[in-house]
């Protein structure tokens, strides 16, 4: 559960630092009123390896799909519910004695 866990978290990464480039550029674009050439620069923030690859994908479908028939009982549903848990919070208690 762990490795899925951060492939989504790698994954949410990259959609993050498209997001930002892109908000950059259109910043810098509307301060500098350079039209031209943050449109280059959006361009190859496109064409980034990071947004045109898709081995991330993959490999979370794979592991669903492995996770799926080996201990989800066949339910791609459960699977990926078990996969998707959020953090478990634990709880700690302080006790004090006094003598």
């Amino acid at each position: 559960m762990e490795v899925h866990r951060g492939m989504e978290m790698l994954k949410n990464y990259c959609i993050l630092n498209h997001t930002g480039f892109i908000k950059i550029l259109k910043k810098f674009n509307k301060t500098s009123h350079w039209k031209s050439g943050g449109l280059s620069y959006i361009k190859k923030v496109e064409d980034a390896f990071f947004l045109k690859d898709k081995t991330l994908n993959k490999s979370v479908l794979d592991l669903e799909e492995l996770f799926r028939v080996n201990h989800a009982g066949g339910s791609i549903h459960s699977a990926k519910t078990i996969l998707r848990m959020p953090l478990t919070a634990y709880k700690v208690y302080f006790f004090i004695f006094h003598l």
